[in-house]
């Protein structure tokens, strides 16, 4: 049985001829000297390289993988790096069951260095939605391929200017994929921001039954600030409109006086049924 210092760290590298539109930035050289560096200045022992040099991220049929996946059934395999979490694959639903079973059930500890994903540290909610743009970007990449493939075998030569606006075309769709993606883990984080603040307001909130009268202490507690508008004449009487801000969770709306109506009925309803009749 293997020591755990002697299990492997596998740098796995990828790259698909799609990817190869993409210049330096995915080469096999580059993505090499990335994991590798990043493994030796994060102190990762026994590493070794597996290398699929010209396979689709669709299939995971690939030489390398396949052997780095049987050892890692055999218990050798202790952690795996890649540069970005694409490289792993590009079908969201073989990639989920890798992370969320098969890595675990292995004890397999997998990092991508390029998107700041360890599984050390639990997996983002987030990961699915990047998933699922990795696979539409192979869906899509792969048709243009077909098409500019096609279109030199009807010309007999793909001119340089034809090819250099597709590769144009191309990084501009990889920046604005790489913006939506930051764009949506925003959005996600601020929901989660606002969940908190809402749930630690009520927190606060359940600690009074009853006010009975507003101390500094109460104010402080619950009362961000308070915002005080310019004067109004309503009917015939001089207002000054407030908004009260409150901790955490910003104005609340109160009910109107309908509702607050329709809210007393109610109570008086539910108290009548609740009373005990007498004969």
């Amino acid at each position: 049985m293997n020591r755990q210092s002697d299990k492997i760290t596998a740098l796995y590298c990828r790259l698909s001829r799609d990817d190869e539109l993409q210049g330096e930035s995915n080469s096999i050289t580059n993505q090499k000297s990335i994991v590798e560096k990043y493994a030796k200045e994060n102190g990762f022992k026994n590493t070794k390289f597996f290398v699929d040099d010209g396979y689709s991220g669709v299939s995971f049929t690939r030489p390398a993988f396949m052997e780095l996946m049987e050892l890692a059934e055999a218990g050798k395999i202790e952690t795996i790096i890649v540069k970005d979490h694409s490289r792993l694959g590009r079908n969201r639903l073989v990639v989920g069951q890798l992370l969320e079973e098969d890595f675990v059930r292995l004890g397999v500890r997998y990092l991508a260095i390029m998107d700041n994903i360890d599984t050390k540290d639990g997996l983002s909610d987030f990961l699915p939605v990047q998933d699922w743009f990795n696979e539409m970007h192979a869906k899509n990449t792969s048709k243009k391929v077909r098409a500019v493939f096609q279109n030199k075998g009807m010309s007999g030569k793909l001119t340089d200017e034809r090819f250099d606006t597709m590769s144009a075309n191309y990084e501009a769709e990889q920046k604005s994929l790489k913006e939506a993606v930051a764009m949506l883990r925003n959005e996600i984080e601020a929901q989660d921001d606002k969940t908190s603040n809402v749930l630690a307001f009520v927190k606060k909130v359940k600690r009074y039954t009853e006010i009975k009268e507003l101390t500094p202490a109460t104010v402080n507690e619950f009362i961000d600030y308070i915002m005080v508008s310019k004067k109004q004449v309503i009917d015939g009487k001089t207002v000054y409109p407030i908004d009260i801000y409150y901790n955490g969770v910003g104005i609340i709306t109160a009910p109107s006086a309908e509702e607050y109506e329709g809210m007393f009925q109610e109570r008086l309803k539910q108290k009548r049924t609740k009373e005990p009749k007498t004969a």
